[in-house]
């Protein structure tokens, strides 16, 4: 059989084929429009593995603590259109159609789609430890997940999610266990439901609330949800606008650098190194700016004097530069770009996918 793996669905939108990756794609996706995003929450791998890494750092007394980012938050939906999208849009502009579509369930190559070890074990790290530690728990899936993106648009029309009865008496320990970084208590306050597309359905606020006030159930849809008592102050963002330019110059910088780099890093490996090296950046950024800087309860600075731990910051960080400065991506030529090539099979691994801008 072919992967039954999200990422397998390109093959339609590129080829025209329709796999057993499109059809499970599609199956999680309508589910997912009934029951909510729980297919994030109870059968992905790699949130499996962010859940693992956050275990292992707590374990340790580290408590991951989200990076809220508005601008970063966007890059799951650009990076769907990239995945998902565009190669449609190019198939169309270019002469193609989707009159014929053919199908695939099989294949001889199972694992010819996949990376290496070395690859592989990269993507562990750094989708896992590094994500989780820099942007908080499943910080892969806020900023970084192609999937998310269309799972999240889904679960708004979804009848079925996280809400509260009269009981709620808003300790907020349903927020404190939350690990999709939900301010669920603030949510069920305001809309009687918690509408973030964040939320995978875990269940562990409800197991939590000690008056039983949450249970997951059938009711109003978040699409439409309005606050039911208005909030008379403006929302506050946790991040200022240079704060986000940073993070959003820096992402779109590394994201450029390690695309493909070497022809090894595949697509999704390199939206998380994007995602964490940004976050370093940023923390760089305040550096210079704050005079008290810490990192996950390390103290960087104080008083506008650079700490030993900052300076071993600074040192390691500088190291990583050096190897991003020196960096060149490589640009293999598509393998649909020569008229003599043949129909490549379908690829997990995207490092190989480079689409050419249309010109009229």
């Amino acid at each position: 059989m072919t992967p039954v793996e999200p990422s397998e669905a390109m093959a339609l939108a590129r080829d025209g084929v329709v796999n057993a990756g499109l059809v499970f794609f599609a199956a999680a996706a309508l589910a997912t429009a009934v029951f909510g995003r729980w297919f994030c929450g109870w059968g992905c791998h790699l949130v499996a593995l962010q859940d693992l890494c956050r275990w292992l750092l707590e374990k340790a007394g580290i408590r991951p603590q989200p990076l809220r980012s508005r601008l970063l938050a966007w890059v799951p939906i650009a990076a769907f259109g990239y995945m998902f999208l565009w190669p449609a849009a190019w198939r169309l502009w270019t002469g193609g159609s989707f009159r014929r579509v053919e199908t695939e369930w099989t294949t001889p190559h199972f694992w010819a789609t996949f990376p290496g070890w070395a690859v592989g074990g990269l993507t562990l790290l750094v989708c896992g430890f590094a994500a989780v530690y820099f942007l908080g728990a499943k910080g892969f899936c806020t900023y970084a997940c192609p999937y998310g993106a269309l799972f999240a648009a889904a679960d708004q029309v979804a009848p079925m999610r996280i809400r509260v009865t009269d009981a709620c008496s808003g300790c907020g320990h349903c927020t404190a266990v939350c690990t999709s970084n939900v301010l669920v208590h603030q949510e069920v306050h305001d809309y009687g439901m918690v509408v973030d597309p964040g939320c995978m359905k875990c269940g562990d606020c409800v197991s939590v609330c000690p008056t039983d006030a949450l249970y997951y159930g059938p009711g109003p849809i978040a699409l439409f949800a309005k606050p039911r008592v208005p909030d008379p102050e403006p929302r506050r963002f946790p991040l200022a606008g240079w704060e986000e330019t940073v993070l959003a110059v820096a992402f779109v910088a590394a994201f450029a650098t390690f695309r493909g780099l070497y022809g090894l890093v595949p697509f999704l490996l390199s939206l998380g190194l994007a995602g964490v090296l940004a976050s370093l950046l940023l923390v760089a950024a305040r550096l210079a700016v704050w005079p008290n800087v810490t990192l996950r309860r390390i103290a960087l600075t104080r008083g506008g004097r650079l700490l030993p731990a900052g300076r071993g910051f600074l040192a390691a960080l500088a190291v990583v530069l050096l190897f991003w400065g020196t960096a060149r991506s490589s640009t293999p030529t598509p393998p649909w770009a020569s008229a003599t090539s043949e129909r490549p099979t379908v690829c997990a691994r995207l490092s190989s996918i480079r689409l050419p801008i249309p010109r009229r």
